[in-house]
């Protein structure tokens, strides 16, 4: 059984119409979750800052090794603070180890995707998911003004961070055959 609760919150001189949904069968009995009706989600509040980058001429082994460290699936390829593309855990094992090649001598610029999406940092979750839809992608790099790298953004900061319709339309739209 799922009840939705409204409520008013005043912050500051805005008021926020607060939906709780509280579900007795997660975790230790209930779960709380709250979605402000009406208020643009934006994009620096989902996204992570903190980015883990590896330059083009880095080894697939220490890109994997890198990976591995950070409990991640993919880095950004960058020279400094730009992208040049992305290499995934996916793209190592099949354009890579698949293939026969050498990983300890394979670069990263050898099998990376060049073909970057991003969004501007003050995008709203709602562009970003607008975004990932039409470009059929899990996972977006954010710049600031000066077009440099300041964050990232993946389908699962999307589905922890907003309600589970929005979620789950962009995981349907990103996953259906192109």
């Amino acid at each position: 059984m799922c009840f939705i609760v409204q409520t008013e919150a005043r912050l500051a001189t805005k008021v926020l119409l607060m939906e709780v949904h509280v579900s007795p069968n997660a975790g230790n009995g209930v779960r709380f979750s709250t979605h402000a009706k009406g208020i643009i989600m934006q994009l620096k509040e989902i996204m992570t800052s903190a980015v883990h980058t590896v330059v083009p001429g880095c080894s697939l082994v220490d890109a994997a090794k890198q990976m591995e460290s950070c409990d991640i699936g993919w880095l950004p390829v960058s020279t400094g603070k730009k992208v040049v593309g992305i290499i995934t855990d996916r793209d190592i094992a099949i354009r890579a180890i698949a293939k026969g090649l050498d990983s300890n001598r394979t670069k990263v610029e050898d099998v990376m995707t060049r073909e970057v999406f991003s969004c501007p940092s003050d995008s709203s979750v709602s562009d970003v998911c607008n975004l990932m839809e039409n470009k059929q992608v899990r996972r977006l790099v954010i710049k600031d003004g000066n077009d440099d790298l300041c964050g990232i953004v993946s389908l699962a900061d999307v589905a922890l961070q907003t309600d589970d319709a929005q979620s789950g339309e962009v995981l349907k739209k990103v996953s259906q055959p192109s």
